[in-house]
């Protein structure tokens, strides 16, 4: 399902300090039907993902505060599991291997055309309904029809089935790590299927 379908688009965070780069890009995403939020700076970017989920994030490597790369890693060492997308300048093979080493889980080099971009994000945004499934598999008993990646993976799920009326017998970590083992399980069975 296109995001422009969906009644609540994911989110996207949207790190780029190019002013230019970041309006355009935006632009080009929000007419897709993406909902989207801008950082500027490394400091901006963490300071949201702290305040809210993101479904994923496109990171650029050069920002003015903290690089992309702190940024990855401050985001992985928080337990961020949002799927990150490195976009930047830097592209070499070393640059991609040490983006992609730090937690990125998909890498683009600029100069990029936005079709491309727009394949990229497509690609993750695709999985959220997968993430879904399994998060209510991993439940068992869990009747949860709206739950996105980001409120998952953010604790906020465990608050939303106990209002619902589902039995929690796990806690936090071992929640995320049943969720996580259950999305190797069902990308390993689909990608068996491709």
């Amino acid at each position: 399902m296109p995001p422009a379908e969906m009644p609540n688009p994911p989110r996207v965070l949207l790190v780029e300090d190019e002013d230019k780069t970041r309006d355009s890009i935006a632009e080009g995403l929000r007419l897709e039907g993406w909902s989207v939020a801008g950082a500027a700076s490394g400091q901006e970017a963490i300071a949201l993902l702290d305040k809210e989920p993101f479904d994923l994030m496109v990171l650029d490597w050069m920002l003015p505060d903290r690089d992309g790369i702190e940024v990855l890693q401050h985001v992985r060492g928080r337990g961020h599991p949002s799927p990150v997308l490195m976009l930047t300048a830097r592209s070499t093979l070393n640059d991609r291997v040490v983006g992609l080493d730090s937690g990125a889980d998909d890498y683009l080099a600029k100069p990029f055309a936005f079709a491309e971009l727009l394949v990229n994000v497509d690609v993750w945004n695709k999985l959220v309904p997968q993430h879904q499934q399994i998060l209510i598999s991993a439940c068992r008993d869990a009747t949860i029809h709206a739950l996105s990646y980001s409120e998952a993976v953010e604790g906020a799920a465990l608050e939303r089935m106990k209002k619902e009326g589902v039995q929690v017998h796990y806690w936090p970590n071992e929640f995320l790590d049943a969720f996580r083992k259950a999305t190797d399980e069902v990308l390993a069975e689909q990608s068996a299927k491709d």
